[in-house]
């Protein structure tokens, strides 16, 4: 079981939930709790890309680090989280990445990364 990627269900509301987060910093009606958790999918991301599942050429985690803050302070100065540009385009790209992972990496993997980020 555990060289099995998740169930199916499972991976299609962990998606459902980062496209809604995501496209609601598109729109300008995020929150600072959306900057947190996709700034946690972009962390599993990487770090299932870093065992072997994916890849995201041309997009480093400091450029998602320096977007997500530029989102968050804006956010908190206007109370409007929005992400635009390049930072969505990013971010957009990780989840894409990130629904793959979900759908394809075996659940030891996920829950492997899933302690990584538990201990952060």
């Amino acid at each position: 079981m555990a060289l099995l990627p998740i169930p199916r269900p499972v991976a299609d509301d962990l998606s459902l939930h980062h496209h809604v987060l995501l496209e609601g910093l598109r729109t300008g009606n995020g929150s600072l709790y959306a900057c947190q958790y996709l700034t946690s999918v972009a962390m599993a991301a990487l770090l299932l890309v870093d065992q072997g599942y994916g890849s995201l050429d041309g997009v480093s985690f400091d450029e998602l680090l320096a977007g997500i803050a530029q989102t968050t302070s804006s956010g908190g100065e206007t109370g409007h989280y929005h992400m635009v540009g390049k930072v969505f385009e990013n971010f957009a790209r990780v989840v894409a990445l990130h629904d793959k992972q979900l759908y394809s990496a075996p659940i030891r993997a996920i829950e492997k990364t899933r302690a990584m980020l538990a201990r952060l």
